[in-house]
């Protein structure tokens, strides 16, 4: 890729999503990029960067934006933070509070929303209460595999086969599905975090989000915290990845 086509699409990438690609992500770009480059039967990035432009639909600019984020998930991943929130969630249920309102922020395919259902299926009083997740993500391909909530078996290692067997349900060809009880409790929607203000009024008891403001660009990093700062209810929490912080500091 030339140093002319990675730098148009590194500006396009910030400009439509805040992700920051440094300079060492040219190959990264290339490789992500080329199946679909030879898809479309194009000669180069060039071609590829002119085809987005060209098209009117924005459906290539979403297909370009699916392939560059990276959608990493697992069930009940960094498991103290979910035993943090169950905690907190049985403190507002033990005091009354009629409504509870969750969001995971950047989804991917769908592990932390179900892992987050499963959290308020096991709280005691969450059934006599209004429990919802909002579940967002920026990839349309990682919000289909979400909603289906169908996955092998080894993704759900993480959860003991006892609530497992009580909460999914094995499938003939060997996979897990999300079962209904679970189901109920999450909304998927797409959402770009780069754009505020988001269309939620809040307030909101808790937020997550994970291992996303590393990618971002700093300028869009503090916006996005402004935004969950309006619209998280007083002494609600918000969850951010281990390696995260929410302080400046350049990504990687």
């Amino acid at each position: 890729m030339d140093d002319r086509t990675f730098e148009a699409l590194r500006h396009l990438v910030l400009d439509e999503s805040g992700i920051a690609l440094g300079p060492g992500k040219r190959d990264l770009v290339a490789h992500r990029l080329s199946r679909r480059i030879a898809e479309l039967g194009l000669a180069d990035e060039a071609a590829y960067f002119a085809f987005i432009r060209a098209d009117p639909t924005g459906g290539e600019l979403g297909r370009l934006l699916d392939a560059l984020a990276t959608n990493v998930s697992g069930f009940l991943r960094d498991p103290e933070q979910f035993e943090v929130l169950g905690r907190f969630l049985a403190g507002r249920l033990a005091e009354g509070a009629p409504r509870i309102r969750i969001w995971s922020a950047a989804c991917a395919t769908g592990e932390e929303a179900w892992s987050l259902a499963l959290v308020v299926a096991e709280t005691p009083g969450a059934d006599a209460a209004d429990v919802r997740i909002l579940a967002t993500d920026l990839s349309g391909g990682a919000l289909e595999r979400a909603q289906a909530g169908v996955y092998e078996a080894e993704r759900l290692e993480p959860i003991d086969p006892v609530r497992r067997e009580r909460w999914f349900r094995e499938r003939p060809d060997g996979r897990w599905e999300v079962g209904g009880a679970l189901r109920a409790r999450v909304l998927f929607r797409r959402l770009n975090l780069s754009k505020p203000p988001f269309p939620m009024k809040g307030p909101l008891d808790a937020i997550l989000c994970r291992n996303v403001m590393i990618y971002l660009d700093p300028d869009v990093r503090q916006a996005l915290l402004a935004e969950f700062q309006r619209l998280l209810a007083p002494g609600g929490l918000l969850f951010v990845g281990s390696a995260e912080t929410v302080s400046g500091g350049r990504p990687p």
